[in-house]
């Protein structure tokens, strides 16, 4: 009856903390990707990397004249070197918020047009910084300022717009699940010690995952792929990933208080 008992109340818990993993993740999904204006309110912290501003004036110079073959090399290292200088106008970096801003929109399926980032406004910006460098290469940028524009790569992913709508839902449930199927492993099984100190094992490595997923990733791995985007992707995950910190410090002193319940009702 004993062991009968203990592998019911293993398969219950097992179950309550996949739910508890459900809630967790989708807390950090609503604070993050989902919060409204987040990506936009991270353009700032990522403009002010130039690791940032080279890779967008790359993909923008070679989006623009690269395939065209219109320029000579050195007319397009100047370009390049005013875009990233363009990069820090005020109005410039209120552009690209809205073009993050409609990303962001478009991945939650409130934005089903294209997103691109550029034009006039950027193209203005650039002909200033040319002006004394290359007269004559500015007012040609400043005439064809509708082509000074590149594809936003937030485009390409899938809409997730049914998710976003129902997060809130999945995630009460998922937390009243968790909670309602840990209490009674704790009813069922013959050692509550055990399933305490399980659960505090769970909440530490969980602490440890979504840090993987949301802050890990975008440090880490994202900037190892190369790809032209990769530092402005890490740097926008990165700033809109900071508020779930204090998630992770919750989950990790949450698991070393159940660790600790653990080994005290295990010695009563």
């Amino acid at each position: 009856m004993k062991l009968a008992r203990s592998a019911v109340a293993s398969l219950v818990l097992a179950v309550a903390l996949f739910f508890g993993w459900v809630a967790v993740t989708s807390y950090l999904f609503d604070q993050s990707f989902f919060a409204p204006g987040r990506f936009a309110n991270a353009t700032e912290a990522a403009l002010a990397s130039p690791t940032v501003r080279t890779s967008i004036a790359n993909a923008i110079t070679m989006d623009a004249y690269g395939n065209t073959g219109a320029f000579s090399k050195s007319a397009a290292d100047q370009v390049n070197t005013a875009l990233q200088a363009a990069l820090l106008n005020k109005a410039v970096q209120q552009e690209f918020a809205t073009a993050m801003n409609h990303a962001q929109q478009h991945i939650i399926g409130q934005y089903p047009g294209s997103v691109t980032f550029g034009g006039p406004v950027l193209a203005d910006a650039v002909a200033e910084n040319l002006l004394a460098v290359n007269p004559q290469l500015s007012t040609l940028i400043s005439q064809q300022g509708a082509s000074l524009q590149v594809s936003i790569p937030g485009t390409t992913l899938p809409d997730l717009g049914k998710l976003y709508r129902n997060i809130g839902a999945i995630e009460k449930y998922a937390l009243l699940l968790a909670i309602g199927l840990a209490v009674v492993a704790l009813l069922i099984a013959p050692r509550r010690s055990t399933v305490l100190t399980q659960i505090g094992i769970w909440l530490v490595v969980m602490s440890f995952m979504e840090a993987l997923i949301f802050w890990i990733a975008p440090t880490v791995i994202i900037p190892l792929t190369n790809a032209s985007w990769a530092p402005v992707v890490s740097q926008v995950l990165r700033a809109i990933g900071g508020p779930a910190i204090s998630t992770y410090a919750a989950l990790l002193i949450g698991g070393g208080v159940f660790v600790v319940l653990g080994r005290v009702f295990r010695r009563v």
